[in-house]
């Protein structure tokens, strides 16, 4: 009996000692489950947070960028605008009598200086008299009095609605003036500009100038039949060297 019953209450220690151990295991599991699962949480907000930053990063980067895209991109217009738009030049009395042909001739005689001027003020020209009558053992075809020149004019003021002031700024040879050479048996002798050399300033008459306001002595340069009989106005651009009392024609 004694025994039976101390077995029986061995066999409850037992029982109960298994419980109590079954409990604690089962509180270590719950326990290390339970860090286990917060240790993943934690991993997850972080890693969260490290794909928030770079897309705030991403995000800032790119918006930088187009920012200075479009920076760049305004300033390159505002270049090619400027580029586009030119600051327009002042507005000069040549615009008007670019590529018109000026001549200064008596009508007699081989001889003649023709003048183009541009829209900016630069001219070129030639002066060019022929002597057949002149001759030698080296000139047997003659003698000719030439010059080729260039230069600028630049204007001074306009003295009312039909006359304009020039003065030559600058004024150039292609060939020194007073030298001399032989070419295909015509001794050619270089002279300064014909017409123009000497000038102190010019006078530019619009085709609109009244012949009134015009000088006799750039009236004496006008050929036969230019200004028609019964005529008020000079009727085509002229310029006169007050100086030298000479006077080109435009045609």
């Amino acid at each position: 009996m004694k025994k039976s019953v101390l077995n029986g209450m061995m066999t409850i220690l037992l029982v109960t000692s298994l419980g109590l151990a079954g409990c604690q295991q089962n509180k270590k599991t719950e326990a290390k489950s339970s860090s286990t699962s917060e240790v993943v949480k934690k991993k997850a907000k972080a890693q969260t947070k490290e794909k928030s930053k770079k897309k705030t990063k991403t995000s800032t980067s790119a918006t930088s960028e187009s920012k200075t895209a479009s920076s760049a991109s305004a300033s390159d217009q505002a270049i090619s605008n400027t580029e586009k738009s030119p600051t327009p030049a002042a507005k000069t009395i040549f615009a008007s009598i670019e590529g018109k042909q000026f001549i200064f001739s008596s009508g007699a005689g081989a001889w003649s200086t023709g003048l183009k001027i541009m829209a900016d003020g630069r001219f070129t020209g030639q002066y060019s008299d022929m002597d057949m009558g002149d001759v030698g053992t080296d000139n047997p075809n003659g003698t000719q009095y030439l010059s080729t020149f260039a230069g600028s004019f630049e204007q001074v003021q306009q003295l009312n609605a039909n006359v304009y002031v020039l003065k030559i700024k600058d004024l150039t040879y292609a060939n020194p003036v007073d030298s001399q050479e032989i070419v295909d048996g015509i001794k050619r002798i270089y002279t300064n500009a014909h017409g123009l050399a000497g000038a102190n300033q010019l006078y530019l008459y619009l085709p609109t100038t009244p012949l009134s306001e015009i000088p006799e002595e750039y009236k004496n340069w006008i050929a036969a039949g230019m200004v028609p009989n019964g005529a008020t106005t000079l009727g085509f651009y002229g310029i006169y060297n007050e100086a030298m009392q000479t006077g080109f024609v435009s045609y």
